[in-house]
């Protein structure tokens, strides 16, 4: 095979579906020998029936990854596969009909990178709050993974989505996904792609950005609510502390002062502010005290679990 593309799932059959069925109206590459891999991560839904019933125009497989968490599956993937050009993307996505396209041609023209990503806009499901879509490009990108870094291919210094990522194999060789890190069920610990390109950079590898390689995020109303932002916030802090990327300083039941003062300060401000000054105000603060929140929770846990070791 010339292109693995690895697709890790849970418990979203029908979105997997929609994903499955977008990809096979993707315009394969002239003369690519590519395959299509399906990693389920132990799902208790009708996800292995899904992967049967969807046709698709080019090999797929399906593997069981009965180890739950994102990372186990994505190092299953790596493991099972020896493409040299490695396409990553998620259970919840639709395809412009040139990603793939776009992906391999870049990959053949841009040999000094090691890695690639593409655009990553949103497709809404149901119209989002209005506060919500004001700052859909902005505080709230990271929630719906939204990415446009512009019309033109540039050196990926910093944003990347992994829902939209390819890296050659001989980039990473010997690299696998940290399995303190990603998604383990309906948490939303994440970090595990960052993580992985930080090692390859610290390689002295680089990426680039392509305009023309867009898949679209399809966003469930279920995201658009501040319960799903704060829980997801929360598990950015939480990946923080795993990332050992949290200030120690001043500690107050393990925790540094600093997010304590953090939680309950914005806390405070959230309160006060979130039915009388505009969104750009209490969402902010909002943001601030879930993702404390996160630090200490995490802290203190693995406090109790006696963990004091840094994250390599």
């Amino acid at each position: 095979m010339d292109i693995s593309i690895i697709l890790c799932t849970y418990n979203r059959a029908e979105s997997l579906r929609r994903a499955l069925k977008s990809l096979a109206q993707c315009t394969p590459p002239p003369g690519v020998e590519l395959e299509l891999v399906v990693v389920d991560n132990n799902s208790s839904d009708h996800t292995p029936e899904v992967c049967r019933e969807t046709p698709m125009p080019f090999p797929s497989r399906y593997l069981l990854e009965k180890i739950q968490g994102k990372s186990f599956a994505l190092n299953l993937a790596l493991e099972k596969t020896d493409a040299p050009f490695l396409l990553f993307t998620d259970d919840d996505m639709e395809y412009d009909e040139r990603w793939l396209v776009a992906h391999w041609e870049a990959g053949q023209r841009l040999t000094e990178y090691g890695f690639f990503g593409g655009a990553i806009p949103p497709r809404f499901e149901s119209a989002p709050p209005a506060w919500f879509a004001a700052h859909a490009s902005g505080a709230l990108a990271p929630v719906i993974g939204y990415l446009n870094l512009g019309e033109k291919e540039r050196v990926l210094e910093h944003a990347l989505g992994g829902a939209n990522m390819a890296i050659r194999r001989s980039a990473m060789e010997g690299l696998q996904f940290d399995t303190d890190l990603g998604r383990q069920g309906s948490g939303t610990v994440g970090g595990e792609e960052n993580d992985l390109i930080n090692r390859l950079r610290r390689r002295g590898a680089q990426g680039c950005y392509l305009p023309q390689a867009i898949t679209y995020h399809c966003i469930p109303a279920r995201r658009t609510n501040e319960a799903y932002i704060r829980k997801w916030f929360c598990g950015d802090g939480m990946t923080e502390v795993r990332l050992n990327q949290v200030i120690r300083t001043h500690p107050i039941l393990g925790v540094s002062r600093y997010y304590w003062r953090q939680f309950l300060g914005n806390g405070l401000i959230y309160g006060l502010t979130r039915y009388l000054a505009p969104a750009s105000l209490w969402l902010r603060a909002e943001i601030a005290m879930a993702k404390a929140w996160g630090v200490i929770r995490e802290s203190r846990r693995r406090a109790r679990a006696g963990n004091t070791e840094s994250h390599p």
